[in-house]
């Protein structure tokens, strides 16, 4: 594996710890297994798209439509996070069938790219991949869409933890928010990722080298940051609960 710079070290530190700390939340018994799975496949899939370096030297070389694909997961990770927050906000929350709509970014996605990728030979395939995005009018499409549903999901997370909070305080007047307000910290965090992301994705469309490569090193360090602090809330959280000093 060739390691290039700075970003590409962090991507697989976050990668890993991501990895790790999902299957621990996934083997953890708790009373909410739901937002504990959501959760879970929500940093799985961050994961792999942390782990770009991973991919782009040991699968999209052999298989690039597989390597595409799951780049292309991560159209399902603003729903997960939706329905994260909603699983620890309301107490009868349950996924549906109806709550399939949520996958339609990822489905437009997948069908966009058939005609001209999925439907091509492998060398073709790869002439696309191996191509600068801003010749591709499919990946840029697939960018903009990405930082849009990121966008509407954060700001609808952000309307249902604070109407949520709300009503706490409504019903409850010396209700206790401290959870409502680690939920603001969490969405505010990814938030901030997400700007960060946007503006690398727009210095690479513009292949303005400089700034890119200084976006890849805060985007890496920021998502990082992000999974050792989210772990460590998690830990605490579950020491306070056994009482482990």
């Amino acid at each position: 594996m060739v390691i290039n710079s700075l970003a590409d070290v962090l991507s697989i530190l976050t990668a890993f710890l991501s990895l790790f700390f999902a299957f621990f939340l996934l083997t953890f018994k708790s009373k909410n297994r739901t937002s504990n799975i959501l959760i879970s496949l929500y940093l799985i899939i961050g994961a792999i798209d942390s782990g770009y370096i991973l991919n782009s030297q040991f699968i999209i070389p052999y298989h690039p439509g597989f390597g595409l694909l799951l780049n292309t997961l991560l159209f399902l990770n603003p729903p997960l996070l939706y329905f994260y927050i909603c699983s620890v906000t309301y107490e009868d929350f349950n996924l549906k069938w109806k709550h399939l709509w949520h996958t339609l970014p990822f489905v437009i996605t997948i069908i966009l790219l058939i005609p001209r990728f999925y439907l091509a030979d492998f060398d073709a395939k790869m002439e696309i991949l191996m191509a600068e995005v801003s010749l591709i009018i499919e990946l840029k499409v697939t960018y903009l869409l990405i930082h849009l549903q990121f966008t509407a999901y954060i700001i609808a997370c952000y309307i249902v933890i604070l109407k949520s909070k709300k009503l706490l305080l409504e019903n409850y007047s010396n209700g206790n928010v401290n959870y409502y307000n680690w939920l603001l910290t969490l969405i505010t965090l990814i938030a901030f990722e997400t700007v960060v992301s946007t503006f690398k994705n727009v210095f690479m469309i513009n292949k303005l080298d400089a700034p890119y490569e200084l976006a890849m090193t805060i985007t890496g360090l920021s998502a990082l940051l992000f999974i050792c602090w989210l772990t460590a809330q998690y830990l605490r959280s579950f020491c306070l609960r056994t009482h482990i000093p």
